[in-house]
């Protein structure tokens, strides 16, 4: 479990935001329900998106002005951003009796519309209850898994996804090169390693965007340090042996997800499925760490499609296991700032 921390920029991890009026006006709830909507993860923390509430439900738009040019040149990882926080708002909306379904209109927004006591209403109850608790830990995870816990993943299937978990070791240890291998070339590009390290925050930022370095194991003092060095140099070719390390011996499964197509609605898909997964993980005990880098750089994602012998297109990675040790929460952007009526 993240723990919480006094700063104004963790301030929207209260947990005082489970808190509700129930003579709130379905408008009001919509709000509300945006509060833990604005918790998912995103690409670097940049959390590309703006809230806008109206009587049917709320509308989440793209703010492009918090896009990766360098590391997301085409906006897919911004669009899989999107799709988490939607799943955050329609699980937490279905918690307090409201069912939503979502479209994506030509500009790109996802329109999400909500109804109230609809009897279909999926038991999202037990996903709820983590998104305070989630949190991406990129530590070492304990070398074992009950294989079981995985079936239950099923139960949270979003159409159109196909999932991919791996824990043999002959193709997890051939996948974790290539993760580690796209990593080395992500940072061989001076533009990629600019706008990281203006992401990589220290330990004491103040910053309501971007990842401070506790969250990759970075203390205080090197933390001061990190951003600069992250700027100069590829510090994925230095800790290549490391990074080697966490993925096949301290990470018992990979989750890839696919889609048939590749298009921006795939992307939403993906990012909701994720969010239901992470969710998930969350409530057996367990933490997620996306990688983009095997997806989004050179060819590398053909390297997948080779290895895992699909026809589909490979959209995200991420290890998932049960923490050594935990880590705490990022910062978000004020709920005043990305939310309007």
């Amino acid at each position: 479990m993240g723990k919480k921390i006094k700063n104004i920029n963790y301030s929207e991890w209260d947990e005082s935001l489970k808190l509700l009026d129930t003579n709130f006006s379905d408008k009001e709830y919509y709000k509300f329900f945006l509060k833990y909507a604005l918790l998912a993860p995103s690409s670097h923390n940049t959390q590309p998106w703006h809230f806008t509430v109206n009587d049917s439900g709320v509308i989440i738009s793209p703010d492009f002005s918090r896009r990766l040019e360098s590391s997301d040149k085409n906006n897919r990882q911004l669009y899989i951003s999107l799709g988490v926080s939607t799943a955050f708002f329609i699980v937490t909306a279905n918690n307090f009796g409201y069912s939503a379904s979502y479209f994506i209109n030509d500009d790109g927004d996802i329109n999400i519309v909500c109804k109230k006591n609809i009897d279909n209403i999926k038991n999202y109850s037990r996903l709820f209850v983590n998104i305070i608790n989630r949190v991406t830990n990129r530590n070492k995870y304990l070398n074992s898994i009950d294989l079981n816990k995985i079936k239950y993943f099923s139960k949270y299937k979003v159409s159109g996804v196909i999932s991919e978990f791996i824990w043999k070791d002959e193709i997890k240890n051939k996948i974790a090169d290539i993760v580690i291998s796209a990593g080395i070339e992500a940072m061989n590009d001076s533009l990629f390693r600019e706008e990281l390290s203006g992401y990589i925050k220290t330990n004491i930022t103040k910053s309501f965007v971007g990842m401070p370095a506790y969250g990759m194991g970075i203390p205080l003092i090197a933390s001061l340090f990190a951003p600069f060095l992250i700027k100069r140099i590829n510090m994925n070719k230095i800790t290549e042996k490391d990074d080697l390390n966490i993925l096949k011996k301290h990470t018992p499964v990979f989750c890839i997800l696919e889609t048939e197509r590749d298009t921006v609605f795939d992307w939403v898909k993906v990012g909701y499925q994720y969010g239901l997964y992470t969710l998930r993980a969350t409530s057996l005990g367990m933490v997620t760490h996306p990688y983009a880098a095997p997806i989004q750089i050179g060819s590398n994602s053909f390297k997948l499609v080779s290895i895992l012998k699909t026809k589909n297109h490979p959209q995200f990675f991420f290890r998932m296991g049960v923490p050594v040790k935990n880590t705490k929460h990022s910062p978000r952007l004020l709920s005043q700032d990305v939310i309007s009526e």
